[in-house]
């Protein structure tokens, strides 16, 4: 089981993530998951923008729970994977809602395209959890 500042210390560590360092605070981002440390109080929170839209949400404890049982990566690919396939599904919505109503081929192909680069970016991904097991 590791804490918090593990994982932070392991964010900060990966050669992979972003930093997003600002007055008053450390932080990394990879795939939409950004962990951050207030200078002052010491607090680390991470947060998802991929769920919620253009602006960044505290995950819930479960997958603060899924960070503190495996670490960094693992939970990181984790995470990233669940986003990914939930705008998969979004996407095949629309899709399918598309093709049966206005069937606008245009905007078909630009979601046709969308899905093609998520599902490339999923396989990534999953390359990598698999490798890290």
């Amino acid at each position: 089981m590791c804490t918090l500042e593990d994982i932070f210390k392991e964010a900060v560590a990966d050669k992979d993530t972003v930093t997003l360092d600002g007055i008053g605070y450390e932080a990394r981002m990879l795939y939409g998951i950004k962990i951050s440390k207030d200078n002052y109080t010491q607090d680390i929170i991470i947060q998802e923008c991929t769920s919620s839209g253009d602006y960044y949400t505290e995950i819930c404890m479960r997958h603060y729970d899924l960070f503190l049982e495996n670490g960094w990566k693992y939970a990181l690919y984790v995470l990233s994977l669940n986003n990914l396939r939930l705008r998969l599904d979004e996407i095949d919505n629309k899709i399918k809602l598309e093709t049966n109503t206005r069937n606008n081929e245009k905007y078909i192909k630009s979601l046709v395209q969308s899905k093609e680069n998520l599902e490339s970016m999923y396989n990534k991904i999953n390359s990598k959890l698999i490798k890290l097991n």
